[in-house]
């Protein structure tokens, strides 16, 4: 029988692997599940593993805090010990997150094989941690399983597609996973009042956006003026410096309305209901585009590069160009999105993965 080790740690990994545990359960092979502890916030963490049905993770190594080279440097000890324990017949890796980066690097030290879910994605923006631990992953993975054709493309380019293929998007799998959850969600649709009047969804908890005091009151004045409805999830972090810099005054007298982090159905349903969205988010970015919903990210440079083809995803600002009013008129001139395309499968990427490994 077969040994598989997935590292996760952070929120999209956890949706990641929701589908992916599923068709594991269907195969004859031993998943064991190592969380990292990067997430550690209930509502970041077990409240995820709890509606997603997922088992309890059989190592917690409980790492957390620090800056992305501390994250890595930390978990890459405990991570060797228990791959040289279980020594597992395969590590699948998830993304772009520190336990991305640091899973990679000690399968690969240790000869184990290494599966890298949604590679080949690039934004070309080596400032953001993300793309530096999806390009080194990408680079030491054996085998690639890429979610679209252009991510796949990327890899052609760098000349290590040899393993590689376009399997489908995971996460779609996972939208999928939760979908009679999300349209029986009639609990969050009342508590927030989602069918009262049209509203935008808003995160914000990229530390380009929150760690610079003029940037972050750069967006939120620039959104305020707008006078639209938008519910606003705030993240743990984000949470402390809108007080910090005194903007949750600022926001407590707007059409934007701040909740406390909402778990994956939640989210989700939050999306469906809603007209836009507007985040600084990789994977909601996604998720707005397969639940059809137009999006504004709050950068200047995407790895999901496919969702800006016809309009369904813009960037808030292409160049240096960034004032109050050109937050703001980003969301009054809001075009309407061209031809929906389905880019990322047909939810059935695990199974695609899994035949491909021979499980």
């Amino acid at each position: 029988m077969k040994k598989i080790i997935s590292v996760v740690g952070a929120r999209p990994q956890f949706i990641k692997l929701a589908p992916m545990s599923a068709a594991l359960r269907t195969r004859q092979v031993e998943h064991i599940v190592v969380h990292t502890g990067q997430h550690y916030d209930d509502n970041m963490s077990a409240q995820f593993f709890r509606e997603l049905d997922l088992p309890e993770p059989q190592y917690h190594l409980d790492i957390h805090g620090g800056d992305v080279t501390e994250q890595v440097s930390t978990m890459m000890a405990p991570l060797k010990r228990v791959l040289e324990y279980e020594l597992p017949d395969i590590v699948f890796v998830y993304g772009d997150t520190s336990s991305t980066l640091a899973g990679a690097i000690v399968a690969k030290q240790l000869g184990i094989q290494l599966l890298h879910i949604e590679a080949g994605l690039r934004s070309f923006d080596m400032q953001m941690p993300e793309e530096l631990n999806r390009v080194i992953t990408d680079r030491i993975s054996d085998i690639h399983s890429c979610p679209t054709k252009v991510a796949y493309d990327h890899l052609v380019s760098e000349g290590i597609a040899n393993c590689a293929a376009v399997d489908g998007d995971i996460m779609y799998d996972a939208v999928l996973h939760v979908k009679d959850k999300i349209e029986n969600n009639q609990a969050l649709v009342s508590k927030y009042r989602l069918d009262a009047e049209p509203y935008i969804v808003l995160t914000i908890h990229r530390n380009f956006n929150t760690d610079v005091r003029e940037r972050l009151d750069t967006i939120i004045h620039g959104l305020v003026e707008t006078q639209k409805r938008m519910i606003f999830p705030v993240h743990p972090r984000t949470a402390k410096v809108l007080d910090a810099y005194g903007l949750r005054e600022v926001l407590d007298t707007s059409a934007i309305e701040c909740i406390n982090p909402l778990g994956y159905v939640d989210m989700l349903t939050l999306v469906t209901h809603a007209t836009h969205v507007i985040t600084d988010s990789g994977g909601l970015q996604k998720e707005a585009y397969m639940l059809q919903k137009p999006c504004l990210t709050l950068r200047k440079h995407t790895e999901w590069s496919d969702t800006l083809a016809q309009g369904w995803n813009r960037l808030a600002w292409g160049d240096d160009t960034f004032t109050v009013e050109t937050v703001r008129d980003a969301v009054l001139q809001w075009p309407t999105p061209g031809t929906y395309e389905y880019l990322y499968g047909d939810g059935t990427a695990c199974q695609h993965i899994l035949t491909r490994l021979g499980i």
